[in-house]
């Protein structure tokens, strides 16, 4: 969890990358005091106001879940097809589903699509594939701080200027084609080894929304209303909706954003 303090300087020792049995690979992020939200006076009340916070060190999954990845939860634990709908679209069960198929005794990914991001996640879809690999979701904070990439101020992990050549940002959907998503390390990766921070597929964190401390934005949450908070933008979004502070607000059972898709990556504590 973070908790707010200044330290000196971010820790410095580099990590190698565990990998797990099942070939997912999680990269270190130092301990340190980082810089979240945004100081701009033009962004959203609810990115204001930029603080600095501390995180102990944690490892994170260098790229989002992909539909193989989610294939092998799927099968080990053996669910139907009515279960997996409460959890992720799939192919013939869902209007906009991910692509995944169920073949009357297995599920597979799509021929072509191994590598790219599970999609039309909802939370609890996303929280169970993590609990089962012994992990976590990020706090949206954890989050922030591992896409920055050891930036303060950047809008983006690159820098603050919009650019395709980066991030799978602003597609459409063809009528009767696929969901425009990419393989996973298309795109270069962040100063920490991470990639697809920004777009493909938005990401759930385990925050609930609220604002930040100091903040004159007083939002309220109840059980019946509870909201999570969504990070990093989609293939659909705009590239201001793309920005490493941006923080969508989304309701647990939701799968996607507008047209774009929801999907998300682990967090494992220091071993």
């Amino acid at each position: 969890m973070l908790s707010l303090f200044f330290l000196l300087a971010c820790e410095t020792e580099e990590r190698a990358p565990i990998v797990g049995n099942d070939g997912v690979v999680f990269r270190y992020i130092p301990a340190g005091r980082y810089q979240v939200g945004s100081s701009s006076d033009n962004a959203p009340l609810d990115e204001q106001p930029s603080f600095w916070a501390k995180t102990e060190g944690f490892y994170i999954m260098e790229t989002e879940v992909t539909n193989q990845q989610y294939v092998q939860y799927l099968n080990a634990e053996k669910l139907t097809p009515d279960e997996v709908a409460q959890y992720v679209g799939i192919r013939g069960y869902s209007t906009r589903p991910t692509e995944i198929v169920y073949t009357g005794s297995r599920y597979r990914a799509s021929l072509g699509y191994e590598d790219h991001p599970v999609s039309t996640t909802n939370f609890t879809g996303a929280l169970s594939y993590c609990q089962w690999i012994d992990a976590r979701l990020p706090t949206e904070f954890e989050w922030e701080v591992a896409a920055r990439g050891g930036s303060e101020n950047n809008d983006y992990p690159w820098g603050n200027d919009a650019d395709p050549t980066q991030a799978n940002v602003e597609k459409r959907w063809k009528t009767g084609g696929r969901m425009p998503t990419t393989s996973v390390k298309t795109y270069p990766a962040n100063k920490f080894g991470l990639y697809d921070l920004i777009g493909n597929v938005a990401e759930w964190t385990s925050s609930h929304y609220s604002g930040y401390p100091g903040s004159s934005n007083t939002i309220f949450q109840s059980d019946d209303k509870l909201r999570l908070v969504v990070r990093g933008g989609d293939w659909y979004s705009t590239w201001n909706e793309a920005r490493v502070s941006f923080r969508r607000n989304v309701k647990p059972q939701n799968r996607g954003l507008f047209e774009g898709a929801l999907g998300f990556r682990c967090l494992l504590e220091q071993p």
